[in-house]
This record gives structure tokens, C-alpha cells and sequence, in this order.
């Protein structure tokens, strides 16, 4: 087996036991619990990995990308053990939950840069490289997926040290495979890896990073669109649940339809990779269809009423989207990785990631002012995805960062 896919399968495997732990939990909490406040405490904890990130990626640069991914899923694994041991003597699962939580937070800022940062060691051309991404990123959307349905089908255990248990199992054999994956890097070893960590040079590194060209040129865009699309997110049940009622199952679909879109696109590019690697330059254009559906779908909310035509208009939506933001992506992280040398690989990539995460709670903040949305609001949320792609189209600077030798 290619050594890529053998770190997808185990991100794959380790991805669906910690998302179905905190989906599990969740639906634990709020039906058993009636404990809203521990809900928001163990959401909140999310926020140190994001943090953290940065710091994980400095890690990752600095030593052996196996041996961290090696490590962490063994101490994820002693976690969960420890968790499950001291829930069956103390039952004392709320404060369990929160160290755990806590934990399993931290260990994932060091432990996804990691996995990031590793899949240019296994690629020798643009193609390879878009084929590893691709391979990644199916994994992860299949883990979106699986986790959703294992957590489902735990809440019919008859106790929740039973459906904990067997998250443990699965992660447990996760940390096997993965202890089988050997090193290989394109990077010198580093003299003297403690430098690294010098509070002078984290501070000039990271300064550093934002004047790359590639980030310098897409970050802020990508940043816009983020926020903008959170938003939308965060509002969305709201909305569908006042106009979209009679189709009761539309929020709980939309995670499906992105999966089954993202994962169908996946298997499509992994046979073209070299196609894609071609089309990158069109990377504007593949943003724009990808806001594109939620346009179309917030029109015919605007003038009709027929539930067919609504749905429909729906459903084409998040396909397009799940399609669409699986390849723009896949094209955003290969464009950043290509250009990028080995050593300097994890601490940008965490400091993106980092990024990134803070916009989702920034925008839970942004519309939690909002008492009531409806589709004119909801259109003016949506209209960055359409003008930041249309400004990108005519920004010069846009196609000379996408083009591989530069």
C-alpha cells in the first residue's frame, strides 16, 4: 500500500472515532443531560486547537512528521483508555467529558498540521501532489460522513460506557496502523531543533509567512469567503425551519448532500489528478460556481412557493457546493504546498488552519444578533461568494501565484 494511503486510512479511521465521540456526546448531553451550558464549554474547547495550531506547525517543521503523527495517536488512544477506565469506577462523566475534551483539543493542534504538512514528503510531481491531496480529502469527507452515522447508531447502545468503548476499539486500531507507516521526507534534518522555538524566531517565521506571495495574494480573499459562507451557515437553520418548514429534513440533509458530492468529485479527480493540476489556473471561476447554487436556490425562495421547485433548488445548491468547495479546496492547499519548501511546510500550513478555525466561531458571534433572517438577508450574506470570485478573475496577481513555477 502507497504510504499516503495508509495516512489517509488512519486519519480516516481516527477522524470517525473523535468526530463521533463529540457527536455522540453531544446528542449524550442535550437528551440525557439537559446540560446546555456543557455543550457550549465542550464546543468552546475547539478554540485551543486553533490556537494552538500554529505552535503545532512549528513541531511539525522541526521533527519527524510519522514519528508526531506516530506519537499523538498513541496518546489519544491512553486517553480515551483513561476516560473509559475512570468512567466505569467514577461515573463522574461531565468532568471527565471536560478533560478529555481538553485533551483530545490540544492533541489535534499538533497532530493535523502534521497530516497536512506530511502529504508533499510522499509527492515527486504537481500530479502526485494533487493525487495525495485528493486522497487526504476524501478520506476526511468519508470520516464526516461515517462518524455521523456511528454516532447515530450508538445512541442505541443501552449505555454510554458501551458506545465509548467501542470508539476506544476503533482508535486503538487506527494507532496500530499507523505505528506501521515508515518515514520518508524530502527535508535535511534540522542541527538544532530547539532554535526553532525561540520566541524571536516564531515571531520573524510567522511575519514571514504572510509575505509569501501565494498567501499574501489568496489568504485574504479566502478569509472573505469563509466568513461569509459561515454566516450563511450559521443562520440557516433558522431560516429553513420559518420558510422551508414542510421539507423538515433539509438542515440534517445538507451535510449528506456535501459529503456525497465532495467524495463523488474526489473519486472523479483522483483519476485526472493531472487535469486538475492544469486547471488550478481557473481557480477563481471553480469559487464562483461554488457560491453560485446558494444564489440560484435563494431566488426561487424569493419568487415561488412550490415545494418541489424549492427543494430541488435546494439540493443543487449544496451539491454544487459540496462539488465545488471540494475543489477549490484542493486546489488552494496544493497551490500553498507547491509553493513551499519542506521545512517551512507545517508551521504555514498551521498558521492558515488557524485562521481559518477562528472565522467559524467569528461569525456564530457576528450572527447571533440576528433574531430572525430572512432571504433578502440571507442573499447579502451569500453575495461575497459571487463578487470575491469576479474581482479574482481580473486580479493579475491571482494567476501568476497559481502558476507552478512562480
Amino acid at each position: 500500500m502507497k504510504p499516503i494511503k495508509q495516512v489517509a486510512l488512519n486519519d480516516l479511521a481516527s477522524s470517525i472515532a473523535t468526530q463521533a465521540f463529540s457527536i455522540y456526546t453531544f446528542w449524550y448531553i442535550a437528551s440525557h443531560l439537559h446540560n446546555q451550558g456543557l455543550i457550549s464549554l465542550l464546543g468552546g474547547l475547539e478554540l485551543l486547537t486553533v490556537l494552538l495550531a500554529p505552535v503545532g506547525g512549528v513541531v511539525a517543521d522541526t521533527w519527524s512528521r510519522v514519528k508526531i503523527m506516530q506519537i499523538i495517536s498513541l496518546i489519544r488512544t491512553g486517553l480515551l483508555l483513561a476516560f473509559v477506565v475512570l468512567l466505569l469506577v467514577t461515573q463522574q462523566l461531565s468532568y471527565l467529558l471536560i478533560a478529555a475534551g481538553t485533551g483530545l483539543s490540544i492533541l489535534s493542534a499538533f497532530y493535523n498540521p502534521a497530516v497536512e504538512a506530511i502529504i508533499p514528503d510522499y509527492a515527486d510531481s504537481d500530479a502526485e501532489l494533487v493525487q495525495n491531496n485528493t486522497i487526504v480529502n476524501v478520506a476526511n469527507q468519508t470520516a464526516t460522513i461515517a462518524a455521523s452515522v456511528v454516532a447515530g447508531l450508538f445512541t442505541f447502545l443501552p449505555s454510554n460506557l458501551m458506545a465509548y468503548g467501542l470508539l476506544l476499539l476503533l482508535l486503538a486500531i487506527a494507532t496500530i496502523s499507523i505505528l506501521r507507516l515508515q518515514d520518508y521526507s524530502h527535508r535535511q534534518p534540522d542541527d538544532h531543533p530547539w532554535d526553532n522555538f525561540r520566541s524571536t524566531k516564531l515571531v520573524s517565521e510567522f511575519k514571514a509567512i504572510v509575505k509569501i506571495p501565494v498567501i499574501r495574494v489568496l489568504l485574504p480573499y479566502a478569509i472573505i469567503l469563509n466568513l461569509s459562507f459561515w454566516s450563511f451557515w450559521f443562520l440557516t437553520p433558522l431560516y429553513l425551519t420559518t420558510y422551508l418548514h414542510r421539507f423538515r429534513i433539509a438542515f440534517s440533509l445538507q451535510e449528506l448532500l456535501i459529503g456525497i458530492a465532495a467524495i463523488t468529485c474526489g473519486i472523479v479527480v483522483g483519476r485526472y489528478t493531472g487535469l486538475l493540476a492544469r486547471l488550478i489556473r481557473w481557480y477563481p471561476l471553480f469559487l464562483l460556481l461554488q457560491g453560485s447554487g446558494f444564489v440560484l436556490f435563494l431566488l426561487v425562495m424569493q419568487i415561488t412557493s412550490n415545494l418541489l421547485v424549492q427543494v430541488v433548488s435546494f439540493c443543487l445548491a449544496w451539491l454544487m457546493y459540496g462539488t465545488f468547495n471540494f475543489l477549490t479546496g484542493l486546489m488552494f492547499v496544493t497551490a500553498v504546498q507547491r509553493k513551499l519548501q519542506p521545512e517551512q511546510m507545517g508551521k504555514t500550513l498551521g498558521t492558515i488552519f488557524s485562521i481559518f478555525g477562528i472565522l467559524s466561531p467569528l461569525a456564530s458571534l457576528i450572527t447571533g444578533v440576528v433574531h430572525q433572517p430572512n432571504t433578502q438577508l440571507m442573499l447579502g450574506l451569500v453575495l461575497p461568494m459571487i463578487l470575491v470570485p469576479l474581482v479574482m478573475l481580473f486580479d493579475g496577481r491571482v494567476k501568476w501565484v497559481l502558476q507552478s513555477d512562480h
